[in-house]
């Protein structure tokens, strides 16, 4: 229990040892050094382990390598550097599965508010489905928008996410969506007796980020959506734990990994263990 074991499946070419391809993981994960040059305390310290390498069929292999928790650190970071930093750069290696100990889940909790909380926020009992829109498309007026969001809340949507488009497009600023968007359905809210939700794109980056959550927070908005690969995953655990929203999580870009033989499944990087500790547990985070 105190290391994590990583699940790749391996393509080998004509010709290539699956046994080496399986040790090179464990030792370019950590070490990033030959075998012969680590000494033998170091490898018991910090160099991956192949547990088991198993053949799937043709050219295929399954290979479970294990890692010491010391190697992870603390962050979602360098989680994702040992699971597959410099051989993300090599070719046929996919990570299909992942085995996180007690030690590195206590320091990676997941979603802050889960499923559960987002029913709270939206007034919807379990197990009424919860319903979830997008605002679309990118061109349309900040008033054009928030008319939108009035006749979603008012046709019996739970949650408003701006479309992950939704910048801070000259036509239709930031700042100035979210306030009408965010007027319109506490109106509309009003209206219907009912409790939607607002969720506006941020994708601003730093120093300025602070300062638009300290506003969206002004304006009572309850979440955000975010998009982790472009934000960056350390900023989303900062929002998390510091911001007091509730987060929707978008998978743009993810499909850079998405390869039949290589990269990461997107079954585990969007709604298994990674995307659990990543994202918040979906393709929309807390939901």
């Amino acid at each position: 229990m105190d290391r994590v074991a990583v699940t790749y499946q391996l393509t080998c070419e004509a010709g290539e040892d699956p046994e080496l391809k399986a040790r090179d993981i464990a030792f370019e994960q950590t070490a990033e050094l030959p075998p012969a040059c680590v000494s033998e305390d170091i490898r018991d310290r910090s160099v991956g382990r192949v547990e088991s390498l198993t053949p799937q069929g043709g050219d295929r292999w399954r290979a479970v390598v294990s890692f010491p928790v010391g190697t992870v650190g603390e962050s979602v970071q360098e989680l994702l550097n040992v699971l597959f930093g410099n051989v993300s750069l090599k070719s046929g290696i996919l990570v299909t599965d992942l085995d996180l100990p007690p030690a590195v889940l206590g320091e990676m909790q997941g979603p802050r508010y889960g499923v559960e909380g987002i029913r709270r926020l939206c007034q919807v009992p379990d197990p009424v489905p919860l319903l979830c829109t997008a605002l679309k498309p990118v061109g349309l007026s900040c008033t054009e928008l928030a008319a939108l969001c009035r006749k979603f809340v008012l046709g019996g949507m739970d949650i408003i996410k701006d479309d992950h488009g939704l910048a801070h497009q000259r036509w239709c600023s930031f700042r100035e969506r979210a306030a009408r968007c965010q007027e319109a359905v506490n109106r509309a809210n009003e209206e219907a007796e009912r409790r939607c939700v607002y969720f506006p794109n941020l994708v601003t980056g730093s120093p300025r980020l602070g300062d638009d959550v300290t506003y969206l927070s002004s304006l009572g908005c309850a979440g955000v959506l975010v998009s982790p690969m472009l934000l960056g995953f350390d900023t989303v655990r900062w929002l998390a734990e510091s911001s007091g929203l509730a987060i929707l999580s978008h998978p743009a870009l993810t499909g850079a990994f998405f390869r039949e033989d290589h990269g990461i499944a997107p079954e585990l990087l969007l709604v298994g263990r990674v995307g659990f500790q990543l994202f918040g547990g979906h393709l929309v985070g807390e939901l």
